[in-house]
């Protein structure tokens, strides 16, 4: 009898790019929103608790070239 199993993720990138062309980068104030609307997509999920914020590796920001990148990631069974 085999006492392995098969397991198969998917997972799924949401991101929101907030433009950051040189030499000034991108504003605060869009990135910051982009990452109010990351924590409601999350809230809505039911993945943030109502009144919450949101946990420190939940969502995540990364530089690219010209652009900010505010995303989270969901894990889906195949």
């Amino acid at each position: 009898m085999a006492t392995w199993s098969r397991r198969e993720r998917v997972t799924r990138v949401i991101e929101w790019v907030v433009p950051a062309p040189e030499p000034y980068g991108a504003c605060w104030n869009q990135v910051e929103q982009a990452i109010g609307q990351a924590e409601n997509e999350l809230r809505e999920a039911g993945r943030v608790a109502q009144g919450r914020c949101a946990p420190d590796d939940l969502i995540r920001v990364r530089c690219r070239d010209e652009e900010i990148v505010v995303y989270y990631e969901t894990e889906e069974s195949a």
